[in-house]
């Protein structure tokens, strides 16, 4: 499976707008696409017809082992295309990374289950989420651009 990170701190630089037209356009041309929409807002998901609202913890309780990626999967209106949809719980993102304090691996293991997937995108902005997320991309060196 190949990763995808956009990560940026900053809002408004379109982070979800690319990611969600990245993951459309490699689900059209025939490639299993999942999108991990890590932001508390749920713009992602939102785009790709997920109503988010009824969504309850359920993206804390990944974080924290308790549930896998695949269990969160949904399929959207587009062939080739799902969402690990987002809900208010990534408001603590950060503060779930620093309590299970595993590393890269912790996240890592998280998107193992979505290895059916030929590729996997994943939107950020969180600080402490940042080595994570940027550990999940394909690059084999640490000069990742932001």
């Amino acid at each position: 499976m190949k990763t995808i990170a956009l990560f940026n701190i900053k809002g408004g630089v379109g982070k979800t707008t690319s990611a969600v037209n990245i993951a459309y356009l490699a689900a059209q041309a025939g490639l299993r696409t999942a999108l991990w929409d890590l932001d508390p807002q749920g713009h992602a998901s939102w785009y790709l017809g997920i109503d988010t609202d009824e969504l309850k913890q359920r993206a804390a309780k990944l974080m924290e082992g308790k549930l896998a990626a695949s269990e969160l999967l949904m399929p959207t209106a587009y062939e080739n295309l799902s969402v690990v949809p987002a809900d208010l719980s990534l408001r603590k993102l950060d503060v779930l990374f620093e309590k299970n304090d595993a590393g890269k691996n912790h996240f890592k293991s998280l998107l193992k289950s979505l290895a059916r997937f030929a590729i996997a995108i994943l939107p950020s902005d969180g600080f402490a989420a940042r080595p994570r997320v940027l550990s999940m991309t394909n690059k084999s060196d640490d000069s990742r651009a932001e």
